[in-house]
């Protein structure tokens, strides 16, 4: 049993929970406003919780149950599912839908209907390829490539966007939770590069590197800068006011 796999398995957890709570924040805010972009908002963070609690649980297998490791051939389909992180990137290729629509909402992303049906087209195929041999470990640093190249397409329009309503805007509570959300989407890539990284260097058997760490460092400030940005809870605009 690892140290040093028990504590990513941990840390992997913490992640989970810290972001199903932000979700659940959302939600909450949902309740009250009935907004549209607030529920889109909510259901993507929500779905990318999960995927770190399908993470978690591959780790949690491996880690603390003495499961099989993923690099052995006769794991039955549903295990190599969970232990070669294919359910996280389904959940991941879903969630990124999900926050597509609300960039939609929010920012007037790809309001064209065939947009949006080539980006559910898009993230339907990933799903399909997702579920295409999952015991073959090689095909895991393309997976999350897909997943990356996909996250481009969805956030580097927000980006723009974002940073040119910036522009148009006077008030400066405002005009600061329009670069945190923009923040945000730089963390979307940029946690998708790290575990890229990750898997590369997992190829030369270098498990739980800085990479790894990182990346989930980098999901954690997704959830943050989501909640920041767009909540704008009322102690966080107080701290701005006050600047």
């Amino acid at each position: 049993m690892s140290v040093a796999g028990q504590i990513a398995t941990i840390f992997e957890l913490g992640v989970g929970i810290f972001i199903e709570i932000i979700a659940i924040q959302l939600f909450l805010r949902y309740r009250n406003k009935k907004n549209r972009s607030i529920i889109l908002l909510a259901i993507a963070t929500a779905i990318f919780g999960v995927s770190a609690f399908c993470s978690f649980t591959a780790r949690f297998l491996v880690h603390y149950l003495d499961f099989v490791g993923t690099a052995d051939p006769t794991m039955n389909y549903i295990t190599a599912l969970f232990l070669n992180d294919r359910l996280a990137l389904i959940c991941d290729s879903l969630g990124f839908l999900a926050f597509y629509l609300f960039a939609n909402e929010v920012f007037g992303v790809g309001k064209s209907k065939v947009l949006v049906i080539l980006m559910a087209f898009f993230s339907s195929t990933l799903v399909v390829f997702m579920f295409w041999d999952p015991a073959n470990i090689n095909l895991n640093a393309i997976c999350f490539v897909c997943i990356l190249v996909y996250g481009l397409l969805v956030t580097i329009p927000i980006i723009v966007r974002s940073k040119r309503a910036q522009t148009h805007i006077e008030d400066p509570i405002f005009r600061i939770a329009y670069s945190i959300v923009r923040y945000m989407t730089y963390c979307f890539i940029l946690t998708f590069l790290m575990f890229i990284l990750d898997q590369v260097l997992m190829g030369f058997n270098l498990e739980f590197n800085i990479f790894y760490y990182m990346g989930w460092i980098f999901t954690i400030l997704v959830g943050l800068f989501g909640y920041l940005g767009y909540l704008l809870p009322n102690w966080f605009r107080n701290i701005i006011s006050k600047k």
